[in-house]
C-alpha cells in the first residue's frame, strides 16, 4: 500500500497548489464558513479517501474548517444533485470521477454541465470498455509483425 499512500498524499498536495495559496487575499481567507467536499461514493472509497487528504491540506494550509459530504448512491447522481442544488458560494465542492461524464451523455439527474465550473484535476484513472461475447464490437487482430 505504499505506493496508493504516495499517490494519494500527491494528488492532496497538487490539489491545494492548484486551489491556490491561502494568503490573506485569498477567497478561503475571506471566507469564515465551512468549505463542504460532496464526494458521491461510500467511506472509505478512492475518491473519499483522496477527499479527505485534501480536507486535511487545506487546513494545515490554514484554510477554512473541511468537512467530507459521503452522498452514495444512484450512479452518482445523489451527490452531484446536491451539489447542483447548493449555495452558489463557493463554499461546496463536488469530487468527481469518470461517472460524471457518461451521466452528463445519458441526462441521468437534474443538472447539466453548466451547473458546475471545474476546479483542477486531482488524478486520472482509465477507463476500460468490455463488450460481451455477443457484441458486435471486436479487438483488432494483431498484425503479427
Amino acid at each position: 500500500m505504499p505506493n496508493f499512500r504516495m499517490l494519494a498524499a500527491a494528488c492532496a498536495a497538487t490539489a491545494v497548489l492548484a486551489l491556490g495559496s491561502f494568503g490573506p487575499s485569498s477567497a478561503f481567507a475571506q471566507s469564515s464558513k465551512t468549505l463542504k467536499i460532496i464526494v458521491p461514493y461510500t467511506p472509505g472509497s478512492g475518491p473519499d479517501i483522496i477527499s479527505r487528504l485534501m480536507g486535511e491540506q487545506i487546513q494545515k494550509a490554514g484554510g477554512p474548517t473541511v468537512v467530507v459530504e459521503n452522498r452514495p448512491g444512484g450512479g452518482m447522481t445523489i451527490g452531484t444533485e446536491a451539489a447542483a442544488r447548493a449555495e452558489p458560494d463557493g463554499n461546496t465542492v463536488l469530487l468527481v470521477a469518470n461517472a460524471f461524464v457518461v451521466n452528463m451523455a445519458m441526462k441521468r439527474g437534474n443538472f447539466t454541465l453548466g451547473s458546475f465550473e471545474p476546479v483542477c484535476n486531482l488524478a486520472a484513472t482509465p477507463m476500460v470498455f468490455v463488450p460481451t461475447s455477443s457484441a458486435r464490437a471486436r479487438m483488432p487482430k494483431a498484425s503479427g509483425k
